[in-house]
């Protein structure tokens, strides 16, 4: 038995063998007439297995193109050079080649069995006789079968090709079904509070000792089903931690530096145990008059500053984390914030990993904050930005990308939101997700989406239809850069998901959101780790 990479060039041979088999009874059932009830089905198994021989066609030009190698070269059945096959080997994960080769021997099975038996007879009486009693035995439920199986290992080897499927990953542990909307719906509520609580402690703040507009920025995390739990005697329930980092005025200097502070509320809501939360500070449940001089004069790291209470009573426990940025001094350049645009046009592309971390990050945030104060309906890479830490030399080194923000300024009175006249006109689609798409498509690349399109970078037309048209041009492109589940994860960003719905305030749409979008990108950052998600997100 072939038990290497070859055995996918035997396909090559055998789908036309087979083809060229069917070909020559269909000619015979328009000859002979006891043959002719046999037509219909004849010409339909034939049609199915040339468009499977297309998706395997395709599978393997895809295969080769990955590889480098001259398609001429393996456009013949075997036997190949071994070098060749080397470097078809060499494209596949090594836990995905037995996988690969299994389901490539499967199919030359069947289609060794199709072959053999619409094989070629003397076009005679005899001859039509033994055909007729092979098509006898050529039901529609027997035709169905082997179109079923075909079709399966096709669809297994195409994953195994763009994109590893589910089932060859770890398993991500975490909570399914009816409870992920509810999950992010917690979520997006208590960030909404958070806000409006923001809102009425800094927006007009007489007593604090600065004097100046403040501003918070929301560090954008991926969350399992939500929310953290508990893991504290004093407590139990759940715990909904948010991560925020406050520009503060220091008293007697005009710089401005990042200070980290740590939201937290106990809510009762069912998790699964994913992720541990250090709560190793002595709490304190001193009610916060003034956030800004609480901030400013935590006496160190790990210190919790008291209790904000917001509407209906809920507490919401503040304290500065570990490894929390530290103060400025004279002498040291400030922290700033730069944004997802600007890195995009002036720094160096990261990693593949460290762009696809961010890409699950964002994309579980959007199903989080989307439409609140925190993230606009319309947002774009300029809406996205990292605190670029005072320490350290390069362009690089001192931003973290694991750590995204998003930032709001407590200004009297408020500006007026920004206007967008052109909307996406051309489908009904959600436009957090349509614009979540673009920023994936952005963050592939490491350009800005007008730049990628051919031949047109000096006319760029910045409304939104033309945005939309660029992204749905580059998604067949997407599949090839990125792999499969990172284009079809754009794809349902930029079409749209397979619901009249398209409002994440609507669960079944939100649901639908997750297992089309943010678990795709969740699976194959897992691949590439070689880990759970747990362990990916543990010490952000």
């Amino acid at each position: 038995m072939v038990t290497g990479i070859e055995c996918a060039g035997l396909l090559l041979g055998l789908f036309p063998l087979v083809l060229e088999g069917l070909k020559f009874y269909l000619v015979a059932a328009d000859r002979v007439k006891h043959m002719r009830r046999h037509e219909a089905t004849l010409i339909r198994f034939l049609r199915e297995i040339e468009m499977e021989k297309c998706k395997f066609d395709n599978i393997w030009f895809s295969l080769v193109s990955i590889s480098g190698i001259n398609p001429e070269i393996v456009a013949e059945p075997m036997p190949w050079h071994p070098s060749v096959e080397d470097k078809l080997l060499a494209c596949l994960p090594s836990h995905s080649v037995p996988s690969f080769v299994g389901a490539c021997q499967d199919m030359n099975e069947i289609l060794k069995k199709l072959a053999h038996r619409f094989q070629k007879y003397n076009e005679d009486r005899a001859g039509y006789k033994k055909m007729l009693r092979i098509l006898r035995d050529f039901t529609p439920e027997y035709r169905q079968e082997q179109i079923d199986h075909i079709n399966r290992l096709n669809s297994n080897l195409d994953k195994l090709v763009h994109g590893v499927p589910a089932t060859l990953v770890p398993e991500i542990n975490r909570t399914c079904g009816t409870g992920i909307p509810e999950q992010y719906k917690q979520v997006r509520k208590h960030a909404m509070t958070v806000f409006h609580i923001l809102k009425e402690k800094l927006q007009s703040s007489i007593s604090c000792p600065c004097k100046v507009p403040h501003a918070a920025n929301l560090q954008l995390e991926m969350r399992f089903g939500g929310v953290q739990p508990v893991h504290r005697k004093e407590c139990s329930g759940t715990l909904l931690r948010f991560s925020l980092f406050f520009p503060v005025v220091c008293v007697g200097m005009s710089v401005r530096f990042a200070k980290q502070v740590k939201f937290s509320s106990q809510i009762q809501l069912d998790t699964e145990d994913t992720q541990r939360e250090e709560t190793t500070f002595t709490s304190t449940d001193d009610t916060i008059h003034c956030l800004c001089s609480a901030i400013h004069q935590a006496p160190e790291i790990h210190t919790c500053l008291g209790l904000l209470v917001g509407d209906g009573k809920m507490k919401h426990r503040v304290w500065i984390p570990r490894h929390a940025a530290p103060k400025s001094t004279p002498g040291i350049k400030p922290a700033q914030k730069v944004s997802l645009g600007e890195m995009l046009s002036t720094w160096p592309k990261p990693s593949q990993k460290e762009r696809l971390k961010l890409s699950v990050i964002l994309a579980s945030s959007v199903l989080q904050l989307h439409e609140t104060e925190w993230l606009k309906e319309r947002w774009t890479k300029q809406d996205i930005f990292f605190i670029r830490e005072p320490l350290g030399t390069g362009t690089r080194q001192n931003v973290n990308l694991n750590h995204p923000v998003v930032h709001q300024a407590f200004i009297t009175p408020a500006p007026p939101a920004p206007q967008h006249p052109a909307e996406f006109l051309l489908v009904r689609c959600n436009k957090s997700l349509v614009c979540l798409g673009i920023v994936l498509i952005e963050l592939c690349y490491w350009k800005d989406l007008h730049s990628l399109q051919n031949g047109n970078a000096g006319n760029r037309v910045a409304d939104a239809s033309a945005e939309y048209s660029i992204a749905a041009r580059m998604i067949d492109h997407l599949y090839n850069e990125a792999g499969f589940n990172y284009g079809e994860s754009v794809r349902r960003c930029i079409t749209g998901l397979d619901l009249r719905e398209t409002q994440l305030e609507c669960d079944e749409f939100k649901k639908e959101a997750y297992h089309k979008i943010v678990h795709p990108l969740e699976v194959d950052l897992v691949k590439f780790y070689g880990t759970s998600l747990a362990a990916i997100f543990q010490k952000q």
